[in-house]
């Protein structure tokens, strides 16, 4: 059986364990190794995630406005950067600039309109504020 290690990559630093390929696709605006990035612009366009996007992937490299990046779809294991402590275990989702922030949600009550954080992942790592750790995409 393959263990994480068997498929760990490192591309600019950002260690990923990828279930497929990368998908190639272009930054609408500049994106950083580790975002989360969303679906934005024209055909096959990407730009970081914020608070209530719907999260696309992961960015695997920095690439400026109009530059091809390579994005880590769902079923990933990727590094990110939290913006606030995560425990891990928790669902994750974006918040501001493409980092990644954890929240809870008890069974039976209605979150506020105002926490509009749509999961896009678990954290497998207890995460600090601007920390970086694993979570796995889903």
């Amino acid at each position: 059986m393959a263990s994480f290690d068997d498929y760990t990559l490192s591309v600019d630093g950002v260690g990923v364990y990828a279930k497929g390929l990368p998908i190639s696709m272009t930054a609408n605006s500049a994106v950083y190794a580790g975002q989360i990035v969303k679906i934005s612009g024209g055909d096959r366009q990407v730009a970081p995630a914020g608070v209530g996007d719907v999260a696309f992937g992961v960015a695997a490299y920095d690439a400026a406005a109009g530059e091809e990046v390579s994005v880590y779809p769902p079923g990933s294991m990727v590094y990110v950067i939290a913006s606030g402590s995560i425990t891990r275990g928790d669902l994750v989702g974006p918040t501001q600039s493409g980092a990644i922030g954890g929240f809870a949600v008890s069974l039976g009550t209605t979150a506020p309109s105002s926490q509009s954080v749509r999961p896009c992942g678990i954290a497998i790592d207890n995460i600090s504020a601007w920390g970086s750790g694993r979570i796995w995409l889903i």
